[in-house]
């Protein structure tokens, strides 16, 4: 089973994506406050020294179904981790799915901030041949439970499957 590398992967195409940093660091002041337009008060996020990015990275995408660090802060986060296997027929191949869960603080939604999260980790997953054995398949999304969620704070569920080797 190749499940650690196959989430690596996936982990390697968020991490270097410039836009999904950025919808996840900045905040912008209204609707038409473009935030990934790079100015002196927005920089270029993968432009940080190693270990800032590393540690920025580190609390904007985390590899598990935890909330930890939230209560009291305000920030966006993605959480991504693996949900079902399920066997193709076939002993050598499995569809894998994977959940990710995009958490917005309200102080984020004036822009559309959680629905914009979603829509850029689409378009950078979505048929793509990623990991696996075939391209990632989107499968379905939807609210995460308010009442799961820490105070302050929405939360929408994708779910994406691909084709991994057992």
């Amino acid at each position: 089973m190749r499940l650690r590398q196959n989430m690596i992967e996936i982990f390697n195409v968020l991490r270097q994506d410039e836009e999904l940093l950025r919808l996840l660091t900045y905040r912008a002041e209204n609707i038409d406050d473009d935030i990934l337009i790079v100015t002196s008060e927005r920089p270029n996020i993968l432009e940080m020294n190693p270990s800032e990015l590393y540690k920025h990275v580190q609390d904007k995408i985390v590899f598990a179904p935890k909330f930890d660090g939230l209560d009291g802060a305000e920030k966006c986060r993605v959480l991504i981790y693996p949900n079902r296997r399920r066997s193709t027929g076939n002993y050598l191949a499995a569809n894998q799915e994977i959940f990710i869960d995009v958490l917005t603080h309200n102080s984020f939604s004036n822009d559309f901030r959680m629905e914009t999260i979603c829509d850029r980790l689409s378009h950078l997953l979505f048929d793509k041949r990623i990991t696996g054995i075939q391209k990632v398949d989107f499968t379905e999304g939807g609210q995460i439970n308010f009442n799961a969620l820490p105070t302050s704070y929405t939360g929408y569920r994708l779910a994406f499957t691909f084709g991994s080797l057992k």
